[in-house]
């Protein structure tokens, strides 16, 4: 009889002490990241119109583990204001970024006119990541 109450009670302490030792981790997802401004009429979207040009002239070179600055989608806007005058804001006009693709500057036979300026109007208005 004594030893069925301790087996009892043996088995009651290693199943409690088996349910304490569990813990109960909970995985709180990441918040949304909130949405691109709306784009302003006028203004030049860097999401809408200047990462196209990456994309289609500028990614077979300047891609992950190629020449600097990475301009893959998702990667380009830090990798540029990563790169010392890459975009200056003040200078729009002596951003590498700008030169590099203006006539004279080492992108320039990837990229026309078209493109150059579409990149200088968007550091003028404060290369935002839009």
């Amino acid at each position: 009889m004594q030893s069925k109450k301790l087996k009892k009670l043996i088995t009651i302490f290693f199943v409690l002490f088996i349910f304490s030792a569990c813990t109960k981790d909970l995985i709180v997802p990441d918040p949304p990241s909130p949405p691109p401004p709306p784009p302003v009429p006028g203004k030049i979207s860097y999401a809408g119109e200047i990462q196209p040009i990456f994309t289609e002239k500028c990614v077979s070179c300047h891609g992950v583990g190629q020449n600097p600055p990475v301009l893959t989608d998702g990667k380009s806007y830090q990798a540029m204001k990563n790169m010392a005058g890459m975009i200056d804001t003040g200078a729009p006009e002596t951003s590498i970024l700008y030169i590099e693709m203006a006539s004279g500057g080492g992108m320039s036979q990837h990229c026309n006119k078209a493109n150059a300026d579409s990149v200088l109007k968007w550091i003028s208005e404060g290369a935002v990541n839009n």
